[in-house]
């Protein structure tokens, strides 16, 4: 929120509650004038400085003074836009798409859109639940594969009832991206309340890496035992915000683990914060959402999470391993944006993904070495901006075009 706030935005704060009991924050930064807008026409003379005297007023005495409830008039004037559902990627929050003017959140909000900036369970935002203790290790019992099933749901619904609005816009970054594949092939029903997904990264299949770590190298052996380690000691949330290290017993910081992976650890997390300037990031996970991604790389699939445990998987997937996500039940239409620079998909990655998915409606790549990963939420290094804002061009012109298409 004062993000939100100090860019000169009225937001809102919202608490959304997942059917497994897990809180979600969640902003939004309804349908108004920028702020540069109102700088230049905010000198209205004597009559408008009375009018809006008088309009405070009458406001207060409706009962009408709620930030929220005002949020909620002004989203119900610009019927004709529906509202737009952002997702951050992994280690991050809401905050990667705040962290400067060319914030994809604020550039959708110059544009006028209802923007919802969505949380998932584990960040620095949604490190609560109505009955387990961010303390204890049950509450990180989980991974990106909740997040698809439980978490995106939620907060759809949440805003869909808040708005009115029978349909909404999604954009997922890295991880964003993931959790929607996971929602629209495991609860297919939620593909009908997606007008558009634009998906930036479309991680699903992680082949890039697999050379190093697929399941028979010593890498991937290495990563398994710390793994097991860690979930034997309890240590359940991993890279917790600045902010909250030291608050309980079960997390896990970069020198808590092999110094061969301290190393790399730190030197990510350094590097980045220089780059970008903000200390907002990483965000937390859970240790089983970073296994799971690893997982994946290790078989060269997109399946949902490994018990390693045959018993467990036969009673959880039916299968064992678990069988692959069923992609062809994506019906949404898919906007797919990625890049040539990105670190953790390949190119084939995202053509893969694009070969499988139904409804993909546009494709975006650039070839830009310098754009990579984090650059879709953002900038890492000067020369990627401009590319940066051409990315944003192309969502605005889909959304812009997808939000008058009638069904």
């Amino acid at each position: 929120m004062e993000r939100i706030r100090d860019a000169g935005w009225r937001g809102e704060e919202h608490k959304v509650v997942t059917e497994d009991g897990y809180i979600l924050t969640v902003f939004r930064i309804p349908p108004q004038k920028s702020p540069s807008e109102e700088t230049e026409g905010s000198d209205d003379g004597p009559i408008g400085r009375v009018t809006s005297f008088l309009t405070g007023i009458a406001s207060r005495i409706m009962g009408n003074d709620d930030d929220n409830e005002a949020g909620d008039r002004d989203s119900r004037e610009p019927r004709r836009r529906l509202p737009v559902l952002v997702q951050h990627g992994i280690f991050l929050s809401s905050d990667g798409f705040l962290v400067d003017s060319d914030g994809l959140a604020f550039v959708l909000a110059r544009e006028g859109w209802d923007v919802w900036l969505g949380n998932a369970r584990g960040n620095a935002y949604s490190r609560a639940h109505i009955l387990l203790n961010p303390s204890g290790s049950k509450f990180w019992d989980f991974s990106w594969h909740e997040m698809g099933t439980k978490d995106l749901p939620a907060m759809i619904d949440y805003v869909l009832s808040r708005t009115g609005r029978r349909q909404l816009h999604y954009i997922g970054h890295s991880m964003g991206s993931t959790v929607f594949f996971v929602m629209g092939a495991m609860l297919p029903r939620y593909n009908r309340r997606v007008r558009t997904m634009v998906s930036l990264s479309p991680i699903g299949r992680m082949t890039k890496w697999h050379f190093a770590m697929h399941n028979n190298s010593l890498l991937y052996s290495l990563m398994m035992s710390e793994y097991a380690r860690l979930i034997t000691e309890e240590k359940m949330e991993f890279l917790p915000r600045e902010d909250l290290k030291g608050t309980s017993n079960n997390q896990v910081l970069c020198w808590d683990v092999l110094i061969n992976f301290a190393l790399t650890c730190e030197f990510i997390i350094r590097m980045g914060r220089y780059l970008i300037k903000d200390s907002s990031q990483p965000a937390g996970i859970s240790i089983n959402t970073g296994n799971h991604f690893i997982q994946n790389i290790g078989s060269a699939s997109f399946r949902p999470f490994d018990y390693r445990d045959t018993e467990k998987n036969m009673k959880v997937w039916g299968e064992s391993p678990p069988p692959e996500y069923p992609l062809e039940r994506i019906r949404a239409p898919v906007a797919i944006f990625y890049t040539a620079g990105d670190e953790l998909i390949s190119e084939q990655d995202a053509e893969y993904m694009i070969s499988k998915l139904p409804n993909v409606i546009r494709v975006w790549k650039t070839s830009w070495p310098m754009f990579s990963h984090f650059d879709f939420t953002f900038t890492t290094v000067p020369t990627s901006l401009h590319k940066r804002r051409e990315m944003h061009q192309e969502v605005l012109s889909i959304l812009e075009e997808r939000d008058s298409f009638r069904l």
